[in-house]
């Protein structure tokens, strides 16, 4: 019982410091839903996630900044790295019109899930043709991008920013309609 007890107090902390709950009335013991935790539950997107969403989108993200932002989602941190396809991602780096942002100023390391999905999503977009792991890497890339996006407008909607909101609707456009502007 005490193990159990501790395992919800700290699940309900992650929630509470993702600003997805919080604690409301007098007592400790009534918890209310915040704006992130309505849209991850909706979109089933994880806490990390919108959390992430929030803290990173600022009223002057481009569309450049949303790629980023999206191949940043907690949901690809398992995408698997295969061996040898740290060389594939360096020559698929050399086919797509961005390279890959660095994190904290240090190159991109291309044995990075979120270096793969950020080369998978412009692959995508760029409708270049490859089979094997790679595309079903790629589909599931793509498949969990629109769900995502639209939880990324919704925290952006919360914010009241226009522009990087239509942004958002148009990367989700182009996903779907796999092709850039």
């Amino acid at each position: 019982q005490d193990h159990l007890s501790d395992l919800i107090e700290d699940a309900l902390s992650v929630l509470e410091s993702s600003k997805c709950v919080a604690t409301v009335g007098d007592e400790d013991m009534d918890l209310g839903a915040l704006n992130l935790g309505l849209i991850a539950s909706h979109y089933y997107v994880r806490h990390a996630t919108v959390e992430l969403f929030a803290s990173q989108i600022t009223a002057k993200t481009k569309l450049r900044g949303l790629l980023g932002l999206l191949a940043s989602a907690r949901e690809y941190d398992s995408l698997p790295i295969r061996p040898g396809g740290t060389d594939a991602l360096k020559k698929l780096s050399a086919r797509v019109p961005y390279a890959v942002p660095s994190i904290d100023g240090a190159l991109p390391s291309f044995s990075d899930p979120y270096t793969k999905t950020h080369l998978l999503l412009q692959s995508h977009l760029s409708r270049l043709a490859f089979a094997g792991d790679l595309s079903d890497d790629r589909d599931f890339v793509v498949g969990q991008a629109v769900r995502l996006l639209r939880a990324l407008v919704d925290v952006i909607a919360s914010a009241g920013w226009l522009e990087p909101a239509i942004s958002a609707m148009e990367l989700c456009q182009l996903i779907v309609q796999g092709m850039w502007d």
